[in-house]
């Protein structure tokens, strides 16, 4: 044997009558191709005669990957290098002519070319294979039925586009204390013409209302396409906040998230309305007395429960137990005066608060005139022609025997 890797057996012969020798057998090597067999005879023109044969493959039995596996491409592209297989016999050497069927397992792409034949080098190859539109990964089977290692799996990888939009992916809505940081920091998620998320891509984060500050104002997308502010702190005074989220020309920017923040703990107390009224003595004044309760940053304090009391003129009320509203606001249900003309007092009590008591005053005043009566100047004695020392004067009252001023009173002489 001369190459090829095959063996013989009667390598030594002897020419017969005829002049011939022949060797006994020539088995060719494992390796599909060339292989040559020497016959020599020492001396001899001709000698060594070189003989040439030819190994083919056997019948295929295996498959395996050859190339365009673990490839990257835009969402519904093409790879760059189409996937394919190659066919082997037992002794690996490459066999054509077998049919390879090529199929979209994952990822909702599409191929061309999806059954073909192996080449004289073992090889099958897809025409081409489009990934799908969602971002993430795609596979593609290669099946030769029989065949060890049957099917062949490709995978590929299919990555965003250009960000097109953007919108809120989480923080809106949320509620903390005047001062304070919002718990979970606002982020958005930006996306490409397919829905899928984008990274890298910057996004500017800024307060719009309320007087808060941020801290990581200038925030870039990770590969879930989410950006964050780090923290978003709301304004001292008790209300709407805003912040605004921007990606210069995506649609949907800028995304704005709205924070609600709320007054602290209560330290003081105020009169709010319905100080110095008037009202007619026994009834009840035309403002309720009200006060409004506040945090140090005096901001409104909801839920804080004042206590309104009569404190002069002897009056009455309703509602004398109050909590203040939304607004910091409580007011006692009514103030009725009380029945004589003059000063009355409430006071409005929250215990612990800065100016607690708050005190209201209220003027009572007459009602309308119901009776009058000798005041002074009855019975005198004087020398006839002359007039008494003490000019004879009335009194006027109302119901309640407060007196009455404004009304007419007429004297004239009777006898």
């Amino acid at each position: 044997v001369a190459s090829g890797g095959g063996s013989l057996t009667g390598g030594s012969a002897t020419t017969n009558a005829s002049g011939i020798a022949a060797v006994g057998s020539w088995t060719l090597g494992s390796v599909a191709g060339t292989n040559t067999l020497t016959a020599t005879a020492a001396g001899l023109t001709g000698s060594p005669v070189t003989f040439t044969a030819t190994g083919t493959p056997g019948a295929a039995t295996q498959i395996a990957l050859s190339a365009g596996n673990g490839q990257s491409a835009t969402v519904g592209a093409t790879v760059a290098v189409a996937p394919s297989v190659i066919v082997k016999d037992a002794s690996n050497n490459p066999v054509s002519g077998v049919t390879v069927t090529f199929a979209v397992a994952s990822g909702g792409g599409s191929l061309t070319s999806g059954s073909v034949t192996t080449n004289a080098s073992g090889i099958a190859a897809v025409g081409s294979w489009t990934l799908g539109s969602v971002a993430g990964t795609n596979t593609l089977t290669a099946t030769a039925a029989g065949l060890v290692g049957s099917p062949v799996s490709f995978t590929a990888t299919g990555v965003a586009t250009t960000a097109t939009q953007i919108a809120l992916s989480a923080g809106n809505g949320q509620s903390a204390t005047v001062g304070t940081a919002v718990a979970t920091a606002p982020s958005v998620i930006v996306k490409d013409a397919s829905n899928n998320p984008v990274s890298g891509v910057t996004v500017t984060f800024a307060v719009a209302s309320g007087g808060g500050s941020l801290t990581g104002g200038s925030a870039t997308t990770n590969a879930s396409g989410i950006a964050a502010v780090g923290s978003w702190t709301l304004g001292s005074v008790a209300g709407t906040n805003t912040l605004t989220a921007t990606a210069a020309g995506l649609v949907g920017s800028p995304v704005t998230f709205t924070a609600t923040s709320v007054a602290t703990t209560a330290t003081q107390i105020a009169l709010n309305a319905g100080n110095s009224q008037f009202a007619t003595v026994g009834t009840a004044v035309a403002t309720a007395p009200s006060v409004i309760v506040k945090d140090a940053s005096n901001n409104p304090v909801s839920g804080v429960t004042v206590t309104f009391a009569v404190a002069s003129g002897g009056g009455s009320l309703t509602g004398g137990s109050a909590t203040t509203s939304a607004s910091g606001v409580a007011a006692v249900g009514s103030w009725t005066l009380g029945s004589v003309a003059g000063t009355n007092t409430l006071t409005a009590t929250a215990a612990g608060l800065t100016g607690s008591p708050v005190t209201f005053t209220a003027t009572g005043t007459s009602g309308a005139a119901t009776q009058v009566a000798l005041n002074s100047g009855n019975s005198q004695t004087v020398t006839v022609g002359t007039a008494v020392a003490i000019a004879p004067s009335v009194i006027v009252k109302d119901a309640s025997n407060n007196p009455v001023s404004g009304v007419t009173v007429t004297f004239a002489v009777a006898s």
